[in-house]
């Protein structure tokens, strides 16, 4: 018998525990890299209470009192497990799926992915000072980076962290604060400073090389995917910045009360799919946006139009159906080349039906 269940592994994703604990008015201060607290289920004048950061699990030293942020909920709450786990859900914005034998295998092909996960430092939410500045800088709208923070892919941290052997956390001198770009699997993770400036990386020599975005984890794993189950088509992109860009012309072209389309994205045009991600894209209708890359003058290959290849041939496997829609040809105002799905979010709704290039968001066969 098929019966609805909830995906805890989101719901802990989307509801970080700092943050539920902070609503409910917990004063916390920071010891190491953990955060204290007086207990919310003893009374204490000296703190006890510690939240790791490093995988959101509490422990009173007082009473004993240990456990995730669901078993925050049933504490603090008076509820049943399964009680808390719907009260979250619905928090969270999660709906249930039904427990079909073709689900179960899903989700026992994912174990061996689930066991590799990268060691990641706690995130926080962004602030609206976070949020304004992000949109800012990019030229999103904040209420499409709000949408995709409740969704729990949106996040900010102090990066470069180092994790010891010991098994703290610990902060480089340059650490900036930054956003980044996850999903509640936190099976990979990209960063990038919140004030557009690219990250310094020390080399042996005591040179330094400077990068734009610093991605941890599994880039084969494409931020998203396992949230599309209940959307019939996927709009691919390359890049965290183009996830963000992507989901808020979605919304832009599209009447979000249909059958909808979600962004999903590969941090890196090089990359395959895993084989653990592409059990979420059969039956989808997938459509891959190709950005505006150079030829490389060494091999004449273009890198976008080589993982769009690559891509399609796996998701065909994988049973879904695939088109790409390019974006070179199409230039900024001031003439230059527009390069990518975050250029094109730039130039404004008009702009872009005016160049047809809302044909990109449109035209799926709902």
């Amino acid at each position: 018998m098929n019966t609805a269940r909830y995906d805890l592994d989101e719901i802990k994703g989307r509801i970080q525990l700092m943050d539920l604990l902070g609503r409910d008015g917990i004063e916390f201060r920071r010891k190491g890299t953990n955060m204290v607290a007086c207990c919310p289920f003893h009374q204490e004048k000296t703190g006890s209470f510690t939240v790791h950061g490093t995988d959101q699990h509490a422990h009173c030293y007082g009473c004993g009192w240990r456990g995730d942020v669901i078993d925050y909920w049933m504490s603090s709450r008076s509820r049943t497990k399964g009680e808390a786990i719907k009260e979250l859900a619905e928090m969270a914005r999660i709906e249930p799926e039904e427990w079909t034998p073709a689900n179960r295998k899903i989700r026992m092909e994912r174990e061996p992915f689930r066991r590799t996960l990268p060691e990641l430092p706690n995130f926080q939410p962004l602030t609206d000072a976070d949020i304004e500045t992000l949109a800012l800088l990019r030229g999103f709208h904040e209420g499409a980076i709000r949408d995709l923070a409740a969704l729990g892919l949106v996040f900010k941290c102090s990066w470069p962290q180092f994790r010891s052997k010991s098994g703290e956390w610990w902060e480089s001198p340059d650490a900036v604060p930054s956003w980044v770009v996850t999903d509640p699997r936190r099976a990979v993770a990209q960063f990038r400073m919140l004030n557009g400036d690219p990250f310094r990386i020390r080399r042996d020599n005591g040179e330094f090389d400077q990068i734009k975005a610093w991605t941890k984890g599994s880039p084969s794993w494409p931020v998203g995917c396992a949230q599309i189950n209940r959307h019939r088509h996927i709009l691919l992109v390359e890049g965290g910045a183009d996830l963000i860009a992507g989901y808020q012309l979605i919304h832009s072209f599209i009447d979000q009360s249909g059958p909808g389309v979600a962004p999903v994205a590969m941090l890196g045009a090089s990359n395959r799919i895993g084989p653990d991600a592409l059990p979420f894209f059969k039956g989808k209708q997938v459509r891959i946006m190709l950005d505006n890359d150079p030829e490389d003058p060494k091999t004449g290959k273009i890198a976008s139009h080589e993982a769009a290849l690559r891509w399609t041939e796996q998701l065909i496997s994988a049973g879904a159906r695939v088109e790409s829609y390019s974006l070179a040809g199409i230039e900024m105002p001031d003439g230059r080349p527009l390069k990518d799905t975050n250029d094109l979010a730039l130039l404004g709704v008009e702009a872009i039906r005016e160049l047809g290039c809302d044909e990109a968001f449109t035209c799926w066969e709902f």
